[in-house]
């Protein structure tokens, strides 16, 4: 009598049920299928720290360029204060103070600007703040001029063209603080963003020496207007 299909197919069903395994098929299954799994588990974790490790190494160096344009803020700010000062002493005094501070503004902003060659992620809004301070920044010649020649801009126009771009500078730092995603670091952007809101509160005017006529200018603070007064 013939084997039907359906017995044969019935005969390979049972040989390839698992109860009726050869013990050795019994234990390398149970040996392989934990270790096929931990395989793929282990690639997959390995791709999202990577991805990780990007997203971290791309926030540090926003954050590392944020310090250097905060820096290049800074030094601004010493040469505003420096050049009102020089103005208002009629441009008579030490033309040495200011030319440092000059030269340290320049240094701040180019080493803000070689970091910025080494980022090409920045968002639309990082991109016009950069925009704006490049533009403001390109103003300074000018400004610098008025201030070391015989024109006739006073200290309080002085500080206001110097603000200005100074404006331009923090909203740039500020941007790049704003592009910050990665949850590791969005903590440290919010204390650098609060911190920075307290520093741009809390400046304080410059001053001139004893001696000299005081003249009223507006403070780059938002607490008001100051004079100013001797040291």
């Amino acid at each position: 009598m013939g084997v039907t299909s359906t017995e044969s197919r019935a005969a390979w069903s049972e040989r390839l049920s698992p109860r009726n395994w050869p013990l050795v098929w019994k234990l390398v299954a149970v040996g392989l299928v934990p270790a096929l799994l931990a395989i793929v588990l282990g690639v997959l974790r390995v791709a999202d720290q990577a991805q990780t490790a990007s997203d971290l190494g791309a926030s540090n160096r926003l954050l590392a360029l944020r310090g250097e344009v905060a820096d290049a803020a800074d030094a601004l700010r010493v040469e505003r204060d420096r050049a009102a000062v020089f103005v208002a002493e009629q441009r008579l005094g030490d033309r040495g103070p200011l030319q440092e501070a000059t030269a340290g503004t320049d240094a701040a902003w180019e080493e803000a600007r070689a970091g910025f060659a080494d980022v090409n992620d920045l968002d639309a809004t990082a991109a016009t703040a950069l925009q704006e301070a490049e533009g403001g920044f390109a103003q300074l010649s000018v400004l610098r001029a008025d201030v070391t020649g015989s024109g006739p801009a006073t200290a309080a126009q002085v500080v206001q063209r110097y603000t200005s771009i100074i404006g331009r500078t923090d909203v740039l730092a500020r941007s790049l603080l704003r592009q910050l995603t990665t949850p590791e670091v969005v903590g440290l952007a919010d204390a650098l963003t609060a911190a920075s809101a307290a520093t741009w509160a809390s400046w304080t005017g410059f001053c001139q020496p004893r001696g000299k006529k005081e003249e009223s200018v507006p403070n780059s603070s938002r607490s008001g207007p100051a004079t100013a007064s001797a040291c």
